[in-house]
């Protein structure tokens, strides 16, 4: 199982594609206290078709943080860019519900290229006093 290590996490990943499929990569970002096991059945569909990226956030399921119990959506963010860098992703489609959502939200705003294709589902935009936006390059 691959894990990465960044800013004090040990976050865990993993990927699956059918052999024969050949399309875009997707990954899928859990909501709030939710391993990516949620995933299990919408995953093997699209990896019958596409890469297949997940990963569990910052104190969820294997991924651990040892002495934080605060997570910024911030860190979540950068932890999935450093997710697609080690899986060799350039630029992905991006499925986030819930918190994942907001996470999703905000890796297209910190790098608006890595995402071509967002999907938003039972999420919001979070409120303004949760977003550091002095770590965002607005345009």
């Amino acid at each position: 199982m691959p894990w990465i290590e960044r800013d004090g996490a040990r976050v865990w990943w993993c990927a699956s594609s059918n052999a024969a499929s050949a399309g875009d990569a997707v990954v899928l970002l859990m909501g709030l206290g939710c391993s990516s096991d949620l995933w299990h059945r919408v995953a093997p569909a699209l990896a019958a078709k596409r890469r297949v990226i997940l990963l569990d956030a910052r104190g969820i399921g294997r991924t651990d943080v040892p002495g934080r119990l605060v997570h910024r959506i911030q860190d979540q963010a950068a932890d999935v860019n450093a997710v697609l860098d080690a899986a060799g992703e350039r630029a992905v489609h991006v499925v986030g519900y819930s918190m994942g959502g907001m996470v999703a939200q905000l890796m297209v705003l910190a790098q608006p290229d890595r995402v071509e294709l967002l999907v938003l589902m039972n999420t919001h935009h979070g409120r303004i006093e949760h977003v550091d936006f002095g770590l965002i390059e607005l345009g």
